[in-house]
């Protein structure tokens, strides 16, 4: 019975979200059919002849597990003393239910009812937890529990144009709305538990906060040179790494810096660079330029909230991103999940020898912003993971450092199909201009990024483009003049979502 494994299990619960991992996964090991479990044991219709004739004792029954949760925050009890008194509520209505149904089932409410208590509880909490995620420390089993309290750009405009929700099964977990479950099983292997980091907007950072209230945003992509930097020789079999060659070595730090300070003087309130191309020297001086800047020139930096410093390829065989606050303090880091494969040539095939893929994942979830999710290159190409990543957590922002020769093949229908299945996420590519200068391809190649946005076509919300497009004529000298980068302009009031125009604008900038 749910009562005496609850009992059992106390030690173990030392939080509130400790206990939501527990009743969570006890629901997953005794219903076996969620829709159906939350049609015929839950919900009830005036019109039916047959209810869960429990329902009103379950209701009482979770007005009094919230009462204990509010009273171990007043009281300062220890969690485990508010356990013991859920446990005691859960072993009472256990003896006392009346048969229904199923009797495992049947059981299986009170867990239900509990996560309920909590989901109503949460945005009750004096003290909004601002540790990074996942929240439940003591019981991790088989699921991470996150908070989902924060409110994004897109929100009042999509309530106000009844964006409604994407037609999916109903889970136990779409239930809780301001919690987010991740079972460990939607992890790469051997993952870490992923990472969702809170960025509060002090009270004081008045240009901060009034950026977020204006509902505008810039989002500045650096697709770094046409330069060739890379190598990508075969190590083991058809493993390749990437090298770094004498150009990167001598100019890639400077070319870098030289590229953020641009978009800073920009006005960019985020910042993405390419994948490969940030080796751990420039994510190292990048870090120290953030630092340096908040410390000397503070006003320069008012505009900026975050950093992805693209991607290296590091000593370990693993391709990973790091993410910077504007002041250079590392969020944390995004390790690839999908190896890039080509098998075509059959004399030279070619995989990346990723040691460790998808280690370790990230979100920052900022104030009034919403939820950032990087993705890297190959992760939107093989489509799975990242989709279903999207599903759960409805990031505002998917950024996608890139090294790719095609945006269409690689990113576009499988961004669109991102918007498809979640009403919400705002995606952006940053490609790498090496990428396009091909041996063998003729012509030049404008497309170099994708932006893809929600938009309400008639009663459907579909996925709108805008392309990120280099300029022939422009292009060679101004490449080696110092580069350039894209400003993309976002607009999330309701009047330009409404228009699709929630990418307003995407300026083309030299360096000077």
């Amino acid at each position: 019975m749910f009562a005496c494994e609850l009992k059992c299990e106390a030690e173990e619960l030392i939080n509130v979200y400790d206990m939501v991992s527990f009743c969570y996964d006890y629901l997953m090991d005794h219903v076996s059919n969620e829709a159906n479990f939350i049609a015929c044991y839950i919900l009830e219709n005036e019109n039916t002849s047959v209810s869960n004739v429990n329902l009103k004792k379950l209701g009482h029954f979770q007005d009094d597990v919230r009462k204990i949760l509010r009273n171990q925050e007043d009281k300062g009890w220890m969690f485990d003393q508010c356990v013991g008194k859920i446990a005691k509520l859960s072993e009472k209505i256990e003896n006392n239910m009346k048969d229904f149904g199923d009797t495992e089932l049947n059981n299986a409410t009170i867990p239900f009812f509990i996560l309920m208590a909590v989901n109503v509880y949460i945005p009750e909490k004096r003290d909004i937890i601002t540790e990074s995620g996942p929240l439940n420390k003591g019981y991790q089993k088989n699921t991470y529990v996150c908070l989902n309290i924060n409110h994004d750009l897109l929100q009042q405009a999509a309530y106000e144009l009844d964006f409604g929700d994407t037609i999916e099964s109903e889970t136990i977990r779409k239930q809780l709305n301001h919690l987010h479950i991740l079972k460990k099983s939607e992890l790469p292997e051997n993952a870490e538990p992923l990472k969702i980091v809170q960025m509060r907007i002090r009270d004081s950072d008045l240009t901060k906060k009034k950026i977020v209230e204006s509902k505008k945003l810039k989002i500045a992509v650096i697709p770094f040179s046409r330069e060739k930097m890379l190598e990508f020789p075969a190590i083991t079999g058809a493993a390749f790494r990437v090298v770094y060659n004498d150009w990167h070595k001598s100019n890639g730090v400077n070319w870098a810096l030289r590229l953020l300070e641009k978009a800073i003087k920009e006005r960019a309130n985020i910042i993405i660079f390419p994948e490969y191309i940030c080796d751990s020297s420039i994510q190292d001086e990048i870090q120290k330029y953030l630092r340096d800047q908040t410390l000397n020139n503070p006003k320069k930096m008012k505009n900026l909230f975050l950093v992805i410093a693209g991607t290296a390829w590091t000593a370990d065989d693993n391709n990973v991103s790091v993410l910077y606050r504007f002041d250079g303090m590392e969020f944390g880091k995004q390790y690839k999940c999908e190896q890039f494969s080509n098998l075509r040539n059959e004399n030279r095939p070619m995989m990346e020898g990723l040691a460790n893929p998808g280690k370790e994942s990230i979100m920052v979830d900022i104030d009034g912003i919403g939820k950032i999710m990087v993705a890297i290159c190959r992760d939107i190409s093989n489509r799975e993971g990242a989709k279903r990543m999207t599903e759960i957590f409805k990031p505002q922002f998917l950024l996608v450092p890139a090294w790719s020769p095609s945006v269409h093949k690689g990113f576009r229908e499988q961004l669109k199909e991102v918007v498809n299945f979640n009403y919400h996420t705002c995606s952006v590519v940053c490609n790498c201009c090496e990428s396009l200068e091909i041996k063998g391809f003729k012509g030049f190649k404008e497309e170099n990024g994708i932006a893809v946005f929600p938009y309400k076509e008639g009663s459907v919300v579909i996925g709108k483009e805008k392309m990120l497009c280099r300029e022939k004529n422009k292009c060679t000298e101004k490449c080696q003049e110092g580069g350039c980068l894209f400003m993309v302009e976002c607009d999330f009031l309701t009047e330009s979502v409404q228009k699709g125009q929630l990418i307003r604008k995407i300026k083309h900038v030299y360096l000077d």
